[in-house]
């Protein structure tokens, strides 16, 4: 991972710049794009939805598999509730997606 305050190649999996103890950026391991930097852990709803549907859309145009896990202190709240199901709407709106949970999937494969 490089540090892009220094430029330093750090070793992959790094949180902190082993030259000038800056916090790196953690990627994605599928195509290594840099995560967006999170302070306190709160993205507003509007980031939330457009994360989520992004993913989706992602799943959906490579034909993949897309599984939304929902943590109690991100998902616990109405309005995230309120983002599930406008998510929903959005998928119920394309054509050929199934809505399985994790068993359903399991047994098809």
């Amino acid at each position: 991972m490089k540090c892009s305050r220094c430029q330093h190649e750090n070793p992959p999996g790094s949180a902190f710049c082993l030259e000038c103890g800056g916090r790196l950026a953690p990627a994605y391991a599928s195509c290594g794009a840099e995560l967006p930097p999170v302070t306190n852990g709160i993205w507003s709803q509007h980031d939330v939805y457009e994360i989520w549907l992004e993913e989706f859309e992602g799943a959906y145009a490579e034909g993949g598999f897309f599984k939304l896990m929902g943590h109690p202190q991100v998902i616990g709240c109405p309005s995230r509730m309120r983002i599930v199901e406008r998510l929903i709407r959005h998928m119920l709106g394309k054509k050929d997606v199934w809505f399985a949970v994790p068993i359903e999937v399991a047994c098809r494969a």
